[in-house]
């Protein structure tokens, strides 16, 4: 994959790899890889990586699991990431979003339930058993205002 000044940036380690489903495409059912996602097209079904990347065309349906995410399309309804969450000024996540840290720019949209980002009891974050996370949990509503 050459990389093109208008392409979305991928921090790419080439012992993880990448996957990309192009604007032309429709991708359905699990993709699961220890490397980056980039969704130009349409998913549906089961995300789980390390690095999910959705461009303004991008469309994702189903359960997303990942460290972050960077949100310029769509995602419903569900998304946890172990990190952070950012939406951009043309990105939409709706439903329940789980996440360690949150960014989302003038004009992004976040809709639905949301909550801090807490490890299943027993569950492995890269090699190493996950422990519950120090502090509260919270779960709130957001809902952006359009003047």
């Amino acid at each position: 994959m050459s990389s093109a000044a208008s392409g979305p940036k991928l921090q790419n380690d080439e012992s993880l790899g990448y996957v990309v489903v192009d604007s032309k495409a429709t991708f359905r059912g699990e993709l699961v890889t220890e490397g980056d996602i980039v969704i130009d097209g349409v998913f549906e079904g089961v995300i789980q990586g390390r690095k999910l990347i959705v461009t303004a065309n991008g469309r994702v349906a189903g359960k997303v699991r990942v460290d972050t995410a960077k949100v310029s399309g769509i995602v419903e309804p569900e998304i946890h990431c172990r990190e952070v969450l950012e939406i951009t000024s043309t990105g939409t996540v709706r439903g329940s979003a789980a996440f360690g840290g949150l960014v989302v720019a003038m004009g992004g949209k976040l809709y639905g339930q949301t909550a801090e980002y807490v490890p299943e009891a027993g569950a492995e974050v890269h090699g190493t058993p996950a422990g519950p996370r120090r502090g509260q949990l919270q779960a709130v509503e957001v809902k952006t205002l359009q003047p």
